[in-house]
């Protein structure tokens, strides 16, 4: 779906399906509630690799979720290209 700027996002959804039976017993209606559980799965990813997701909230200016996430063992900041001379 996209995002701001028009920047393709990667969401993920929960849906639930529940049937709302009549007086007889049968299925009458099918109640469908769906939610967006991005952040869960992202927080879970997250987690999984050893990394944290903080919030930052602010009213009137948006919401801002932090990533962080541990460098491998032993590996160090990585080197920028040289520009040619």
């Amino acid at each position: 779906m996209p995002g701001p700027g028009g920047v393709q996002q990667d969401r993920y959804w929960s849906a639930t399906h529940t049937p709302i039976l009549d007086e007889r017993g049968e299925v009458a209606f099918i109640l469908q509630h769906t939610e967006d559980v991005t952040e869960l799965q992202a927080l879970k990813s997250a987690e999984a690799h050893g990394g944290t997701i903080t919030l930052q909230s602010d009213a009137g200016t948006g919401t801002r979720f932090i990533v962080t996430l541990p460098r491998e063992a032993g590996a160090g900041p990585r080197e920028q290209p040289k520009p040619e001379a």
